[in-house]
């Protein structure tokens, strides 16, 4: 390093302040001096040490996970007290399956063609993922009932209350009758359709991926009230050979749970076909199945759709069971698990009493809808199903109140309570390991120690994993709803946690979740951040308490919770603060964005959540990220509020209460970020907005010429330090985190700048970039379409809304506006969102600025159902 290099270097470390905790001194001890440390044992600890290092080596780095976390319990072990339920459906990327929310855990599921198989091309194709088409429906309370209405079929769930019997879940697939239009010829021939053509096929499939064992066994065998007793029956028992009525499958896992699963079906003549292998998985199973049928089809030589399953074991100790039935709809499937433990160990099938049992006269159900009573129905599961949709509808109306809200009517409560219920349903377990890499710049890859997340996912069908920011968001929701179910998803977040901090961003845990990724995304670099929306949850959480508005147990529950989280979370925010910090004192950055791309019009900054949103044109070291400068100033708000509302060690919140005033300072945020020539605070880089594209022939990833785009600057305009120009969403953050000063001349050129149709107001919310700037509704590639260049986005409408909210209560003269602007968003906003949900029956990832029409992924039952707090929004 040159000495005026050196000397640079020496007067920022002077300059920037380093107040990040040490963890050796957090609780106000000091480090020890070596010369405190006996010779004698400064050997044994190198002894130690050498022996560790050994282990390791031998055993692997797993060996070493596994005794950290022995010595100390996970965030969620000290959690999960079991009043979130053990088992539900916690797979989002199936149609209708069923697990526990442990890593042995069996799984099983329905799969089902519906309406024979004349095209032998699709004859043997199953719905099983999570795709839904309109007029389709996905519900879950969150307290063990669970609807999927998809593909002509309709699946419910019930996980049971601690059933005496040991019985953990039923589901139960209902194939209505085949309405269908005859086809030109049927219908001048005045005939019905062959039956071939009316028959529908279900398959319901248990796998234990765990390393245990799926044996069928013959229904009879078993006397249910002996079910403990009776699971050690010889593995040697015949098959049954086509038997009518229940039929039943039993395993034992890796752990040594016993299991028990039986079927039965609503016609006596309806029986299934067995089949058992050792080389299916869920995560292939339809494909399994296919090719097991295609073969026996071929060796028919008739190729017809009522080619079945083999009645048969494949192999000695089987771990995968399919059950087979074939006949004429409508009929139903019904399918319980028993699990053979005490109730002890079954903790977490319980469901709170106040969410399944439900007063049919309760006025919370006035204007809701028909509901028949309860105890009219017959059927005991029909019964418990009605219970639960009765008290969930009665539950969301007392905890919202959105039919006392003006401008809100039955329809829009209606579809807020879609809304929550499918974010619900989106609630998933994975378990396995990620690929990492330490940096872009440092090759290798390896894997991440295994780890289990419970998480919400954005949308079933297209993002079936977990997104650390966006759980942020899903989580402003689902603690409102449950919060021992916020509580238990944050500490799994938090125990993904490395030892330097860092989370991951994406989880991509599992075979399953690997198979729906680009490869180009799998791998997660250690360097790469993503907001820490997680902290959303936490300041809500303490509004709410500051606000009376929970109850002493919920009290107690949270800052046990908060303190128990509290050195993962100071953790979390100081590699923040080390690992993004940016090139000038108190300024940060996102690093991973790449400089030397020219494919890209603008490089991604993915980390940052908004992808292609417009950013220095170059990337460099000289940049300075106005969000992230935004989400530091909230860490450190809400870590010295937390630290102080649950009594931390008094430095943990001295600290944070420095950083909190420090970043707070107007004075800093406009140095830092404040473009005085265009009136707003924006990000700072090395730019140009005069870049040209044209057309190029190149060698593709698999060597085959393809034509790609290329970007080239322009010498009249060179890029060069500056404040970005480019008006959106990002330059909203210090309004969306409160950091302005309500009644300042800034805020109103704000409120002005965002109230403008040439900039970011539609009749439908805000647009995500101004229709001013050069990259609105631009390609980033010739592959890549605009994704954060102009559509709406409800989460962070979200933000916007709720700002306004707190700003309209500030007296002054810019509070009339506000106040304003905050009921025309709002209303704009639930406008669009209903009216979309009312025609498609979908919530979607993005809406058009300039239609409303929906877009993106969908259904997309992540924040988008942030709209159900926005109709709660009021002033």
């Amino acid at each position: 390093m040159d000495a005026k290099k050196r000397k640079k270097e020496s007067k920022r470390s002077q300059t920037k302040p380093d107040v990040a905790l040490d963890r050796s001194d957090r609780h106000g001890g000091k480090k020890a001096s070596n010369r405190c440390i006996p010779t004698r044992w400064r050997g044994a600890f190198a002894a130690a040490a050498a022996l560790g290092l050994a282990m390791v080596w031998v055993h692997g780095q797993g060996w070493w996970q596994k005794w950290i976390k022995g010595r100390h319990p996970t965030l969620v072990s000290l959690v999960d007290d079991g009043t979130v339920p053990m088992h539900g459906a916690y797979r989002p990327a199936a149609l209708a399956s069923m697990r526990a929310r442990r890593k042995t855990s069996p799984i099983g599921a329905f799969a089902w063609h519906r309406g024979g198989g004349s095209d032998l091309r699709t004859a043997f194709s199953l719905a099983h993922d999570a795709k839904f088409e309109q007029g389709d429906l996905m519900f879950s309370d969150g307290s063990g009932y669970h609807l999927h209405q998809a593909q002509g079929a309709r699946v419910e769930a019930l996980v049971e209350d601690q059933d005496p019997s040991g019985k953990v879940w039923t589901m139960r697939l209902h194939m209505p009758e085949l309405q269908i239009e005859p086809s030109d010829r049927a219908e001048s021939e005045g005939r019905k359709l062959p039956v071939g053509e009316r028959l529908s096929r279900v398959v319901f499939y248990v796998s234990d991926e765990s390393g245990g064992e799926a044996i069928p066994v013959r229904s009879g065998s078993y006397d249910q009230k002996k079910f403990p007793k009776q699971m050690t029956v010889d593995r040697k028992e015949g098959m049954p050979s086509g038997v009518s009525g229940d039929v039943a499958i039993r395993g034992k896992t890796t752990d040594k749970r016993h299991w028990l699963l039986r079927a039965s079906a609503s016609k006596a003549s309806l029986y299934p076909q067995i089949w058992a292998t050792c080389d299916g998985a869920s995560y292939n199973a339809t494909q399994v199945v296919a090719k097991r049928l295609w073969r026996v089809a071929a060796e028919r030589a008739d190729g017809r759709f009522e080619a079945r399953l083999p009645n048969r074991t494949a192999c000695p100790r089987p771990n995968f069971v399919a059950l087979e039935w074939i006949a004429l709809p409508p009929f139903d499937i019904t399918v319980s698990m028993f699990e053979a433990s005490d109730v002890s160990s079954r903790a977490g099938n319980g469901t709170p009493s106040s969410i399944t049992s439900v007063d049919q006269e309760d006025p919370m159900l006035d204007g809701v809808e028909a509901l028949e009573p309860c105890s009219a129905k017959e059927d005991r599961f029909e019964a418990q199903v009605c219970s639960h949709r009765a008290a969930f509808a009665a539950r969301f109306r007392r905890l919202f109140q959105l039919h006392a809200q003006p401008g809100v009517g039955v329809a829009a409560e209606q579809v807020a309570r879609e809304a929550l219920s499918q974010l619900l349903a989106g609630i998933g377990y994975f378990h396995g390991h990620s690929l990492l890499s330490s940096s872009r710049q440092v090759p290798g890859i390896r894997k991440g120690p295994v780890s289990e997340l419970l998480t919400a996912v954005p949308a079933r069908g297209t993002f079936p994993r977990g997104f650390l920011w966006d759980e942020g968001f899903h989580q402003l929701l689902i603690a409102r709803w449950s919060g021992p179910t916020s509580r238990l998803i944050f500490a799994h977040w938090l125990d993904l946690m490395d030892e330097n901090g860092w989370i991951p961003r994406e989880q991509i845990l599992g075979i399953e979740a690997r198979q729906r990724v680009p490869s180009e995304f799998v791998v997660q670099y250690a360097t790469d951040a993503n907001p820490p929306a997680l902290l959303l949850v936490v300041e809500e959480v303490l509004d709410r308490i500051d606000a009376g508005a929970l109850d002493e147990d919920e009290v107690s529950a949270w800052k046990s919770f908060f303190t128990a989280a509290w050195p993962k979370l100071v953790l979390w925010v100081n590699w923040y603060q080390k690992s993004q910090a940016g090139p000038l004192p108190w300024s940060f950055q996102w690093k991973g964005r790449d400089p030397a791309t020219d494919r890209e019009l603008n490089p991604k900054t993915l980390m940052s959540g908004l992808d292609d949103y417009p950013r220095a044109s170059h990337p460099d070291n000289s940049e300075r990220h106005l969000d992230l400068f935004c989400w530091m100033a909230l860490a450190y708000r809400v870590m010295a509020r937390l630290a102080r509302s649950c009594g931390m060690p008094e430095d943990d919140r001295a600290t944070f209460e420095d950083l909190r005033d420090a970043t707070a300072d107007l004075a800093l945020l406009h140095k830092l970020h404040f473009n005085e020539q265009l009136g707003f605070f924006s990000d700072y880089g090395k730019h140009t907005d005069t870049l040209v594209e044209r057309e190029i022939k190149a060698v593709g990833a698999n060597g085959a010429i393809e034509t790609v785009r290329i970007r080239e600057t322009v010498v009249s305009d060179l890029p060069s330090h500056r404040f970005v120009p480019h008006y959106g969403y990002v330059n909203l953050f210090p309004l969306m985190f409160k950091l302005l000063d309500a009644n300042s001349e800034v805020m109103r050129r704000q409120l002005e700048m965002l109230r403008s149709e040439d900039h970011l107001w539609t009749p439908f919310g805000l647009r995500s970039l101004s229709k001013s700037s050069p990259l609105y509704q631009k390609h980033n590639t010739m592959h890549d379409p605009p994704y954060w260049r102009g559509a709406i986005w409800i989460n962070i409408n979200y933000l916007v809304v709720k700002a306004l909210e707190f700003y309209a209560h500030v007296p002054g003269q810019n509070q009339k506006l506000i106040a304003q602007t905050h009921q025309e968003l709002k209303t704009a906003l639930m406008k669009s969102v209903v009216d979309q949900y009312s025609r498609d029956g979908f919530f979607f990832e993005q809406y058009n600025d300039e239609t409303g029409r929906g877009q993106g992924a969908h259904p997309f039952t992540g924040w988008t159902t942030l709209i159900v707090l926005i109709m709660e929004s009021k002033i």
